[in-house]
This record gives structure tokens, sequence and C-alpha cells, in this order.
């Protein structure tokens, strides 16, 4: 990205002059005869938007699991109709290992159905309070950016002539004097009522980028392909119902590898819980598997066959996702994951505490610009571009974002000079100026006697 520097101008209007006249009660009522000003100008420095990748990474803590040794867990709680294996016997996979009672199955299938009905009904009532709560905070912002551009209108060249009197008054009669003190008193006072005004509109602005994320938050985006909190409540209701399903569908498990039946944990007719192995199954092949945990952002990222990076000993490997649980444990509330490594760690112990490193979103070759200079008008993202010496606004459509930058979907080119500079008169046909531009299209460097520039 390019910075334009830039100098400042300052000058004193006819206007301005008449203003101190009359605050400070010297000399006669009159006023002086009105003068043409030279246009005054905001000095800016601008910017162009960067072409590349954005990439969100999360990092979850994992376990190093021997490839060897396989737990074979029931889909459910329930009670064991029959087993089929002993402990030392060879098993090739797809062998029946055991095989649950399906009556309490049958039930967990109807209230998992009930459960999802309920989260259909919940949805649509947060979903409405997110959206008044939204628009409630639109109007808020509304009202406070108009009656600071309201305000501006009918003092913003009274605020500016008091400032040119106080720094006459200062350079004419000094720091102490008392035509600097009226001066500044007069030109405080009406500066704090702006400095409220602007208060206001940035608490404003604050709330509603707060009840839009909030929003966001509740309904997602079909576009980036988030899904809300509300959409989520539904999707894990139907996944727990769709589950619930399959579970009644699986209540006969077969091994899911060849090899020595290390142990076996329940008889028939016991009671077991899907966080119980009812078999170890012992393996001598393969390279070690990475188990860890999910928050629901993640498990909504990943899918079965996705690359993450573990890193173990300070070390890289690239590793394959190869099991993502579909339900939240309920002791936890996270999901359930495995990863195989794709290279080889060497000789590692069962158990060791690796780190797992996942993109969780991600855009390439986008247009980035920096998150603090886009505007927003209500829920209008923009920015002010640099067009021969004015001011244009322009609305931009934008997307992914992390902590420093935005994606811009379109709305922009990278060859749009973009206005960074803060300045309170700064709005759509503001007259503006840039030494570094201005001397591009000039073929040299800008004039002395270039429009009067304002700014700090």
């Amino acid at each position: 990205m390019k910075n334009c520097p830039f100098s400042l101008k300052k000058s004193v209007s006819a206007a301005a002059a008449a203003l101190l006249l009359t605050l400070s009660g010297c000399g006669s009522t009159a006023q002086p005869p009105a003068q043409e000003t030279v246009p005054e100008t905001i000095a800016v420095q601008t910017i162009t938007a960067e072409i590349g990748d954005l990439n969100r990474e999360t990092e979850f803590v994992g376990r190093l699991e021997s490839a060897e040794s396989v737990k074979v867990y029931p889909s459910s709680a329930g009670q064991i109709l029959k087993t089929y294996c002993a402990a030392g016997q060879r098993v090739s996979k797809g062998d029946l290992l055991f095989e649950l009672d399906t009556e309490n199955l049958q039930t967990s299938v109807e209230l998992a159905y009930l459960q999802y009905q309920s989260a259909l009904a919940g949805a649509g009532s947060t979903m409405l309070s997110a959206e008044s709560a939204w628009n409630s905070a639109s109007n808020i912002y509304t009202n406070a950016r108009d009656a600071l551009e309201n305000w501006r209108d009918l003092n913003g060249d009274t605020l500016s002539a008091l400032k040119a009197d106080m720094n006459d008054a200062l350079k004419n009669y000094g720091k102490d004097s008392e035509e600097y003190r009226n001066a500044k008193n007069s030109y405080d006072a009406l500066k704090s009522a702006e400095d409220a005004l602007i208060t206001a509109k940035e608490n404003a602005r604050d709330a509603l980028n707060t009840a839009r994320d909030s929003y966001n938050l509740v309904a997602g985006d079909e576009d980036s392909g988030t899904i809300g909190s509300s959409n989520s409540t539904i999707e894990q209701a139907r996944i727990s119902y769709e589950n619930a399903l399959k579970t009644l569908n699986e209540a006969k498990v077969y091994a899911p590898i060849s090899g020595i039946v290390a142990s076996k944990n329940a008889s028939d007719t016991d009671m077991v819980s899907a966080s119980t192995p009812v078999y170890v199954i012992n393996s001598e092949e393969g390279e070690p598997v990475v188990s860890f945990n999910l928050s629901e952002d993640g498990a909504d990222a990943l899918t079965i066959g996705d690359t993450v990076t573990v890193i173990y000993n300070n070390t890289e490997y690239p590793a394959a996702v190869i099991e993502l649980a579909a339900e939240a444990s309920a002791a936890t509330g996270l999901y359930a994951a495995k990863a195989q490594t794709l290279e080889s760690l060497g000789s590692v112990r069962t158990g060791a505490v690796v780190k797992v490193k996942a993109s969780t979103a991600n855009v390439q070759n986008a247009l980035l610009l920096p998150l603090d200079i886009v505007q927003y008008d209500e829920n209008q993202p923009y920015v002010y571009l640099y067009q021969d010496g004015v001011a244009v606004r322009r609305d931009i459509v934008t997307g992914m974002f992390t902590a420093q930058y935005v994606a811009v979907e379109s709305g922009l080119s990278a060859e749009d000079p973009i206005i960074t500079t803060w300045h309170p008169d700064l709005k759509d046909g503001a007259l503006v100026f840039c030494r570094e531009l201005s001397a591009a299209s000039n073929g040299g460097a800008a004039g002395e006697n270039d429009a009067e520039v304002k700014g700090e």
C-alpha cells in the first residue's frame, strides 16, 4: 500500500475577522464588505488495496493414539443383547462383535424428533429479536449522524473562524493575553458541543456494529457459508435426530479393523454407555492417530479428508482428518475428531500431547483493506476515493475479515486511491488535496500556489 504525504496551509477569511470583532466587543457593529475567499481543501493521505490471502487458523490440543489399538464403542447407551468374540481372538474387519437391544433406542429416536421440532419453533423467535435490535441500533446511529451533520452545517464556519481568531490572538497578543483567553473560551465552548455530538455518533456506531454482529451470529451468512447460531441450533437438533435414527440402525456393531481382541469389557445383558469401549482391537500397522476436540465453529469448518497440521516436538507434520463426530460430547460440549499423519513422526509414545492447527476460514487473491478505514452508513460499508481533487464516496461489499484486514468482494479495484485521513468535513464531494497524487498528475511537484489546505 502507498501512503501519500501532505503539507498544510492556513488562511483567515474576512468573515472570521469580523466575527472576532463581534465576540470581543471591539470596534463598530458594521460588517465589512463581503470578500471572495479561496476555496479550502482538506489535506489527505491515500492508499491502494492489497491483493492477497486471508486465513483464519485455530489451534486445538490433541493427543497421540497408537494406530495399533482401536476402541470399539456402542453408538449409544443400551443393553447388550449378545456378544460374539472373546479376548485373544483374531477378528477380521467387518466381523460382528456385539449387538444392542433396540427397545430403548426407539425411545431415543422419538425424543430427538420432539427436540428438533422445539428447535424449529424457538429459532424464529430468536431471529426476530436480533433483527429488531439491529433495526433499533440503525435508527439511533442515523439520528446521531444527522444531528452531527446538521450541527456542522449551522456552526462549522463559525467554529473554523473561532479557531482562526484564537490562533491570531495567540500570535499577536500572546498566550497570557485577555484577547487570547476570550478567543479560546469562545472556541472551546463551541468545540465541546461538536465533540459531544461526535462521541454520540461513535457510540451509536459501536452499538450498531454490535447489533449487526449479534444478528449475523444468529442469522449467519449464506454467501460466506457461515451458519448462524439460530440455524446451528436447528441443525444440531436435526443431526441429533438423524444420529438417533442412525444409532437405531447401527444396533449391530462390527469390527472396524482386522487384528487381535486385546480386551472385552462387557458381557451379554450388560448395560453399556457410548463413552465406554466394549472391545479393544490391536493392529500392528499404520502411523499414530491424533485425537482432538473441536468447538462447533471448528466442526462446521472441517470435513473428513481435510488437511490439518500436527505440531509435535516443535515440528509441523501434515495430517488428514479421518473421523469427525456429528454430535458434541455431553460432558464437554465439544466434537471429537481424529487425524492421521501423512508423514512418519518417528518413535513416539502413546498419549503424547500435540497441537493441531486447522484453517477454519480463508479467502485467496482478494482485495484487502485495513479494517479500521472502512466506514458504515447504517448497514452499508463504504470508503472515500480521491478523484481529481474531490472526495468520492464508494459503497463496497465486504467479506471475510480478521482482526486487521477485511476482504472487499466488490466496489473497488486495486488501482483506486482510497482516502485514509479522518476529517470532520470530509464527505462526498468535498475538495481534497494529496501532494503525491497531484504531483504525479502534473508531471512534477505540486505548486506552492495550490488552493489553500485545511487540516491538522
